[in-house]
């Protein structure tokens, strides 16, 4: 059996592809994940895009600075009046990793929400 010509146009080549050891799952967007014939040309590349390589593990950008706030604390910025589905609040943001913040927290603004969405008004009597 002879093979399809087709076959003639593909050609295999081994490459290198990063994942990020911080555990988000697609740090390079629709794009994809750029390929790499060394390790080292990914280390070179890949630095000056931000990531950050230690030891065996890699971190994107994102997954870097989320990491040095948990070790060096966050950088907040300062709050802002906000609201979250028409519930007024506070807000501030982290100018390192960008984590949010909201006062009161989010989870109580989410039992609120869900509270004015099953129409317990909070009438003094019941509070």
């Amino acid at each position: 059996m002879s093979e399809s010509p087709i076959t003639e146009a593909f050609l295999v080549v081994p490459c290198i592809v990063v994942q990020c050891s911080g555990g988000c799952c697609d740090p390079f967007g629709p794009g994809g994940p750029p390929h790499f014939e060394t390790v080292d040309e990914a280390i070179a590349v890949l630095r000056d895009e931000a990531w950050v390589f230690v030891g065996k593990l890699a971190w994107c950008p994102s997954c870097a600075a989320k990491a040095d706030c948990g070790v060096t604390g966050h950088q907040w910025d300062e709050w802002a009046d906000d609201a979250v589905e028409g519930l007024p609040c506070k807000q501030r943001t982290c100018g390192h990793c960008a984590e949010q913040e909201y006062e009161p927290p989010l989870r109580e603004l989410q039992v609120l929400i869900q509270m004015r969405e099953i129409g317990w008004g909070g009438d003094d009597e019941t509070r």
